[in-house]
């Protein structure tokens, strides 16, 4: 009877849940390669002091390359009219283009390095100017703001002007097809339904490109005003006022402003009468009441436009009135 053969009994499994211990595990030195940043920085620099060199270079032969090419064409063109014949010439042809093209790239590479290097120091120049950037602005600066803004604002004034005239022609034009559908089609009461809901539709569409035109001569009106409110204030502040003639300048910039603010103060009432009338169109149609409703809100911005730029004008007034008086108390 063959013997049975032994074997190794493995142990039973730790049914406590506990970790069996081991020998902790010592971390060893990598072997993966490591990128050395010293030799990114000397590839760097060595690309940069080449890319210096090369601009150096190129300027230094950029006169050359210019009368190079103004000159070859010009001996060729000689010779071959001196000569007669050009058969001599054709040999040479293949040099003459590598010389010009060699010309062409000297003169593409030092004006192309030229503007790169003019930008990099631009770019330094405003990253060191905006660490000392004042936010103050001086009397220069607020006069030529002033200048500016005051243009930009008669010119949004008429364009807005202009809107408004357009916004009253198309309630004209609407209202007058409504009045012919009516008295053609009154017979009809489905049709002239029909008709008077598409002539109401369109009139809706056309008063919204109004709407949306009047916001945004409105959003860039308060920008430009609020300029010309800072640059005016801010120029009148440090305006001198020591002789007669720099006050009467004073007295003549204050009748303007009276008589801008007069306009002004009759323009609120003009634009709410064109706002109240705006109401006129409820009712008609769904579409004509949402246009309706849009070019009322758009108007009431207007209105409130009208009447803060009102009481800044008026503040600014009451300022050159504060330095007259000054004067007049110095002097006496």
């Amino acid at each position: 009877m063959a013997k049975r053969k032994k074997s190794r009994r493995t142990p039973p499994p730790n049914l406590n849940n506990t970790a069996s211990e081991h020998a902790p595990i010592v971390p060893t030195n990598s072997s993966a390669p490591i990128a050395q940043p010293e030799v990114r920085s000397r590839t760097r620099k060595t690309i940069t002091k080449f890319g210096e060199w090369a601009l150096k270079k190129a300027f230094d032969y950029l006169l050359l390359g210019v009368l190079a090419i103004v000159t070859a064409p010009s001996v060729a063109i000689y010779l071959y009219f001196r000569s007669g014949r050009a058969a001599w010439m054709y040999p040479w042809l293949y040099a003459a283009f590598g010389f010009i093209a060699a010309c062409v790239v000297i003169i593409i590479m030092a004006s192309l390095l030229s503007l790169i290097r003019a930008r990099r120091k631009r770019a330094a120049e405003r990253t060191i100017n905006l660490e000392f950037q004042s936010e103050d602005k001086g009397y220069l600066d607020h006069a030529v703001n002033q200048a500016k803004s005051f243009k930009a604002l008669n010119s949004l004034v008429n364009q807005l002007g202009e809107i408004m005239l357009k916004i009253a022609k198309t309630n004209q034009r609407a209202t007058a097809f409504i009045n012919f559908a009516k008295k053609t089609l009154t017979p009809y009461p489905n049709v002239l339904a029909l008709v008077g809901q598409r002539i109401a539709a369109r009139t809706a569409r056309k008063l919204n490109v109004h709407a949306t035109e009047m916001q945004t001569v409105v959003t860039k009106l308060h920008s430009t005003s609020d300029l010309l409110i800072e640059s005016f204030t801010g120029y009148t502040s440090w305006y001198p006022v020591n002789t007669p003639e720099e006050a009467q300048v004073l007295m003549s910039n204050k009748a303007a402003l009276e008589r801008m603010l007069t306009v002004m103060r009759g323009s609120i009432g003009s634009t709410e009468f064109f706002r109240d009338s705006l109401r006129g169109l409820y009712g008609i149609s769904q579409r004509l009441n949402t246009a309706a409703n849009r070019m009322i809100r758009v108007t009431e911005g207007v209105v409130s436009f009208l009447e803060q730029n009102s009481k800044n004008w008026e503040q600014a007034i009451e300022l050159i009135d504060q330095k007259l008086s000054n004067l007049s108390e110095q002097n006496s």
